[in-house]
């Protein structure tokens, strides 16, 4: 049987690394539990740090403002969200790429409806800094790829950068869900389908 060295605990890890990383998970799970309840706004990092059990150094020595405990968050949903659009094979339909980006946002965000507008905020600032975060970047940049492979098909115009149509349709996306957080009677599959039915067609009823 293999000893691990005095003070060390799993692979590499010291005593004192594992409590801080268990200090961190705690503070997050407060963090975001106060901002579903308070929002982002009246989130207070005293409460936070009250019912973690910490100081409120420590809150701030793991997340240096409210905003990041939200951005991480949303990050590690941004690269699954990517991960699974990279899975799909080149020659996949845009109509298959958006149902799969549309499935993914759902399993991400469906049971978050408290937090979305928080993690909402938090997207469009990310989306208006000069460096996006890697992950948005990456969903971003494979949106906008899958866009261009379509437009050469012909199933997009040509007109229009293929980035410029991969941000509308995340704007869209985001703003559609900002709305549905707020009273989420329906299904967020099935008011992110509406939204991508628009998104594609238009509302406007064909010339006859």
């Amino acid at each position: 049987m293999a000893v691990v060295p005095s003070g060390q605990v799993g692979e590499g890890l010291t005593e004192r690394d594992r409590q801080r990383e268990e200090t961190r998970r705690r503070v997050r799970e407060v963090a975001l539990d106060v901002i579903r309840r308070d929002g982002l706004g009246d989130a207070r990092v005293d409460e936070m740090a009250r019912v973690a059990g910490v100081s409120r150094g420590t809150v701030y020595f793991h997340y240096p403002t409210k905003e990041h405990v939200v951005a991480e968050l949303l990050a590690e949903a941004e690269g699954r969200i990517a991960a699974a659009l990279r899975e799909l094979p080149r020659g996949a339909q845009l109509s298959g790429v958006l149902e799969t980006f549309c499935d993914s946002f759902v399993q991400e965000w469906e049971r978050e409806a408290r937090l979305f507008p928080a993690v909402a905020s938090v997207a469009v600032r990310a989306a208006s800094s000069a460096q996006p975060s890697r992950e948005q970047g990456s969903v971003l940049a494979t949106l906008t790829g899958r866009f261009k492979l379509a437009a050469e098909r012909g199933e997009l115009t040509a007109a229009m950068r293929p980035a410029v149509i991969a941000n509308v349709f995340l704007m869209n996306v985001l703003t559609t869900t900002l709305a549905w957080s707020s009273r989420p009677r329906l299904r967020l599959a099935t008011v992110l389908e509406d939204a991508v039915h628009i998104f594609l067609d238009g509302a406007r009823a064909p010339r006859r």
